[in-house]
Parts: C-alpha cells; structure tokens; sequence
C-alpha cells in the first residue's frame, strides 16, 4: 500500500484507490509536532543535567530529529490515510 515514504497506490487486497486520501498537508504537521516535542524534551533533559554545549545540542539533536521523523512518517501516514478513508467512506469500526 506505501511504496514509498510519500506515495500512495492502491490496495493490493481491496484495489482501493488510496490516492484521494493523500495526507500531504497534514503529515508534515503532525511529524513535526511529534518530532518537535522529542526534540524539546531532550532539549530540557541536557538543560538540566548541565550539558549545555552547543557543539554536544547539534552532536545530539539533529541526528535524534532525523530518525524520528524517518521513523514516524509511515505510520502517521498510514493512519491519517485509515482515517481520511473512514470519514469520506463513511464507514465505522463495527460493520
């Protein structure tokens, strides 16, 4: 279903077309919320254990905000696409 980390095709099971659903406008935001709160919680946590060197906060945050965001695009992804599909089908958990 997600060939890649921005693409969409169709389902392989149902042959929905899941390219309607297209999350781009708002998985950006929701990532970067995600990755925004991770990256000031570390941010405090070096604040207050005293390892406030600029060098060791670029050594350590960037690479952190990197792979969170690599990781969480996915499934974020995949669950806004889920939700979108929900609402415009109109469809519920129980049928």
């Amino acid at each position: 279903m997600f060939s890649g980390f921005l693409t969409l095709k169709s389902c392989d099971v149902c042959g929905e077309d899941l390219a309607q659903r297209d999350p781009s406008l708002l998985l950006p935001l929701v990532v970067g919320l995600v990755v925004v709160a991770i990256f000031a919680h570390i941010y405090f946590v070096m604040e207050i254990f005293g390892i406030g060197s600029p060098l060791i906060y670029i050594s350590i945050l960037f690479p952190v905000t990197i792979v969170v965001s690599l990781l969480t695009i996915r499934p974020f992804k995949g669950a806004l696409v889920g939700l979108a599909w929900a609402v415009r089908s109109g469809r519920t958990s129980q049928e």
